[in-house]
């Protein structure tokens, strides 16, 4: 019997639990416009998670949890088209993204925040 590393398998945990959260923020979402505008500001989150994380550490992990994050939260929809939220939360996280690279909205802890 071997014992399961934490250290070497944790993206697995924290992409099933963020699966999890997402299902169930989803569940409890039963009107559409509050269910369009979590996903949304989700995309909006994950696209700055993504674009601060990108060069410094392994990319894989963290594409793991956003794509299981945005699983579960598009399993767990069921007052809203799924295509509808897939496309919001591409969008909103491809906007993010692109926000952050093209230096228009800035991380807190950059050197040229404050000037």
């Amino acid at each position: 019997m071997s014992s399961v590393i934490f250290e070497d398998e944790w993206p697995e945990y924290v992409a099933g639990a963020t699966a999890f959260l997402g299902f169930i923020a989803a569940m409890f979402m039963r009107n559409s416009f509050f269910s369009i505008i979590t996903i949304i500001i989700l995309g909006f989150m994950l696209g700055r998670f993504f674009y601060k994380r990108r060069f410094n550490e392994p990319i894989l992990p963290f594409v793991l949890i956003i794509s299981a994050t945005a699983l579960g939260y598009l399993i767990g929809t069921f007052f809203v088209s799924r295509l509808l939220i897939l496309l919001l939360f591409l969008t909103s996280f491809t906007v993010s993204y692109q926000l952050h690279k093209r230096k228009i909205i800035k991380i807190f802890k950059s050197e040229d925040f404050m000037k």
